[in-house]
């Protein structure tokens, strides 16, 4: 580069410095105030007198669940036969058509999540034993639940108050029941007959029973004044408005029934005053299988199928589905 043209680029730049000094004017200890910008109007930079602290944000973590039901029953037939061969007057009729039913909640506030830092748990202890059994005090080979839960479903009808409400209650969860088909007894008009009395005993004849339970969740989090706001207007919190707030690890228990070993009763007196002896009987234990489901924003599908039993001595297997505890991711 030649001296000539050094100086005319230092003559150029001097020329665009003071174009600019005319344009900006410091503002005495406040910032630098524009005009004359392309827009034509005046832009201020202002800078505090002192800097402002501001508290973060702390958002109220719903956790949303939308539930869908989904059982099917077989039919049921009056037995052609007791157990000892003695036929069954009108037996192998169809006493009970089979069927399906779907119920959906729709997405409905399950609950509040509290504001956990990363690796905190709602209840460490909860969370890693969710699982565990005490033993039961009167009967040996029998247990009891160590930790109860928050149910998922079944729903009890006070869901329906919630903001916004479910469209319909849930009324069990992942509960199969098995077939009952008068275990030894005649039948007849829709009564069994015990052969050596005569005595009419009314318990109908059951259908088999399965339950599929589809839960979605999510988790979003609410502004203060969001939740202000809708307040005063007396609105629903929407589902659609809730902001991200990170993954929770949530924690979900299905409790179902299985047979238990047997035991002695010694005779006792019925509720009718009638003698009855005593002898071998059984009862059913919890059975538990825990699952850990990451929730965030985006909806997760989780799903609950009943558990199979095959014992006239375990009436039913619940299929209980509860939240027993969360860890913030």
């Amino acid at each position: 580069m030649s001296p000539t043209q050094a100086r005319e680029i230092i003559e150029a730049a001097a020329e665009r410095i003071a174009e600019w000094k005319s344009r900006l004017r410091v503002n005495t200890g406040r910032g630098v105030e524009s005009w004359n910008n392309k827009t034509g109007q005046m832009v201020s930079v202002r800078v505090p007198g002192r800097e402002m602290v501001k508290e973060p944000v702390v958002f109220t973590n719903f956790l949303w669940a939308n539930i869908t039901h989904f059982k099917s029953w077989d039919p049921s037939y009056i037995p052609k036969e007791t157990m000892g061969g003695t036929p069954i007057p009108d037996g192998g009729q169809l006493l009970r058509r089979g069927g399906v039913e779907t119920l959906e909640t729709g997405w409905f506030v399950f609950s509040t999540l509290g504001n956990l830092t990363s690796g905190e748990y709602s209840d460490k202890d909860r969370y890693l034993h969710s699982d565990d059994l005490l033993d039961s005090e009167t009967f040996p080979g029998y247990f009891n639940l160590r930790y109860s839960g928050h149910r998922i479903a079944p729903l009890s009808p006070d869901y329906l108050s919630r903001d916004p409400p479910a469209k319909e209650p849930v009324p069990t969860g992942a509960r199969y029941l098995p077939e009952r088909i008068g275990l030894g007894m005649h039948y007849r008009d829709s009564y069994y007959v015990y052969p050596h009395s005569g005595e009419m005993f009314g318990w109908i004849s059951q259908n088999r029973t399965d339950t599929t339970v589809t839960v979605r969740l999510a988790v979003r989090g609410y502004s203060p004044d969001y939740l202000d706001d809708i307040a005063r207007r007396n609105l629903p919190v929407d589902f659609e408005k809730g902001q991200g707030v990170g993954a929770f690890d949530l924690l979900l228990r299905q409790e179902d029934s299985i047979l238990g070993p047997a035991f002695s009763t010694p005779p006792y007196v019925d509720e009718y005053g009638n003698d009855m002896p005593g002898g071998l009987s059984y009862s059913s234990n919890p059975l538990l299988s825990t699952r850990r489901v990451r929730v965030s924003r985006a909806p997760t599908t989780t799903r609950f199928i009943s558990r199979p039993i095959d014992s006239y001595y375990v009436s039913e297997s619940p299929g209980i589905i509860e939240l027993m505890a969360y860890r913030k991711v």
